[in-house]
């Protein structure tokens, strides 16, 4: 095997006939909640190796057990699956934890014949994995804790160009609750979807060349036709992307 050095990390060369390769420079972790297009969410805790190889769908091969108050799980090695997809990227693995009762677990990671003890606690709206001693060549963790996002919650962010357009989207808000939108009061952290840095509607912020973006999160159960007809109100003043739980995407643009 062949090893070099680039901007994006280390990238692996080899044959993608299939074969099975240790993972030379560890993993890092991260948990995820995506949710589908037609509404289903799951939660994962993704693996992905700190090497880049010179395939976008190698896979981060793995065996995972859970038993009564625990998480085993081994990783066996990286998968060069055939065809290769164009790219370059780090390879991946995804341990599903949709549905894990609510409670404290032990987990165990094998990495190349080294353990890792963690420990995972799953409760009603989160998801917090702990690693107590991270080794940070082989095995850390990219974000510890995942909210989640309630059921009924709509997402999204306004773009725009000048500072005073910043009325036109408290106007829209405005509209938003008008149509039945109730502001939310989420803990601060991560949501996977998006990042709550305060409760309810976060602050404006400032982006490379001169944009704004005002993101919001609310609690809606009316009439999806209604958001997109809000929206469309403001469409030469606002550049405005939504997202809902139920896997609906709306935008102005």
């Amino acid at each position: 095997m062949m090893v070099v050095l680039a901007l994006a990390g280390i990238v692996c060369y080899g044959q993608t006939d299939g074969g099975l390769d240790a993972i030379e420079s560890g993993v890092t972790l991260r948990l995820a909640a995506p949710i589908s297009p037609d509404g289903i969410r799951k939660v994962f805790l993704e693996v992905q190796t700190n090497d880049v190889y010179e395939c976008a769908n190698f896979v981060v091969e793995h065996d995972a057990n859970f038993e009564a108050g625990r998480l085993a799980v081994q990783l066996k090695g990286v998968r060069r699956t055939s065809p290769c997809a164009q790219g370059m990227a780090a390879a991946l693995g995804r341990i599903d934890l949709t549905g894990m009762k609510k409670g404290s677990y032990e987990v165990r990671f094998t990495i190349n014949r080294q353990v890792f003890k963690a420990k995972l606690a799953v409760a009603d709206s989160s998801y917090d994995f702990r690693i107590p001693s991270e080794n940070p060549i082989l095995f850390r963790i990219f974000n510890s804790r995942l909210n989640l996002i309630p059921e009924n919650a709509i997402w999204g962010k306004c773009e725009y160009k000048d500072v005073k357009q910043k009325q036109d989207a408290l106007k829209f808000m405005a509209e938003l609750e008008k149509a039945g939108a109730v502001k939310t009061l989420l803990p601060v952290g991560n949501y996977d979807e998006f990042y709550l840095h305060s409760p309810g509607v976060t602050e404006p912020k400032t982006l490379p060349g001169d944009r704004y973006e005002y993101p919001f999160v609310y609690h809606y159960v009316g009439d999806a036709a209604v958001l997109q007809e809000i929206m469309n109100a403001f469409r030469d003043r606002l550049k405005i992307s939504l997202r809902t739980t139920k896997g609906e995407t709306y935008t102005n643009f």
